[in-house]
């Protein structure tokens, strides 16, 4: 399996099994394209109570990423991948609240922030459009995370 379908996987993969939840024609295309040159079964299908389940994989758009995961394993090969691809990110393990069976438990999540130069993210390929990284020449703009400081002059007033 090439790269791009593994990092697919990991973005968009189901926790409880072999399949891909993603509504993006681009990327259900590209694994039905996959599964008939491997002579795999590819179909839709909902979860059981038919709501569907939608998880987005990696969003570069505003170099904005943040990863949050409950399973530790996915968490730490997800963030392997992208410390081996040159990136940086960090991992925090917070308190999440979550439903099991109409009770809501505590239960401990993983968040991540990934980080790394716009030239780099730039440089990588995408199918989807809106996940394509907007601004690869980015700058700080220093007149945003700064201020000046004037005098006021208080005009004269007539007849004082």
């Amino acid at each position: 399996m090439s790269t791009v379908y593994s990092v697919a996987w990991l973005g968009d993969g189901h926790s409880r099994g072999t399949r891909i939840t993603n509504i993006d024609e681009e990327v259900l295309d590209a694994f039905r394209e996959f599964a008939t040159a491997n002579g795999l079964n590819f179909k839709k299908a909902n979860a059981p109570n038919g709501i569907e389940y939608v998880i987005t994989g990696p969003a570069w758009r505003n170099f904005q990423f943040s990863q949050s995961e409950k399973h530790k394993r996915i968490f730490d090969d997800f963030r392997e991948i992208a410390l081996s691809l040159g990136f940086s990110m960090t991992k925090k393990r917070e308190i999440k609240t979550c439903v099991y069976k109409g009770e809501t438990k505590y239960c401990p999540a993983f968040r991540g922030l990934l980080t790394g130069s716009g030239a780099r993210l730039a440089q990588i390929p995408v199918r989807i459009p809106r996940k394509k990284f907007l601004f690869p020449d980015r700058k700080t703009r220093r007149d945003l995370l700064s201020f000046k400081l004037v005098p006021v002059v208080e005009p004269e007033q007539e007849g004082a």
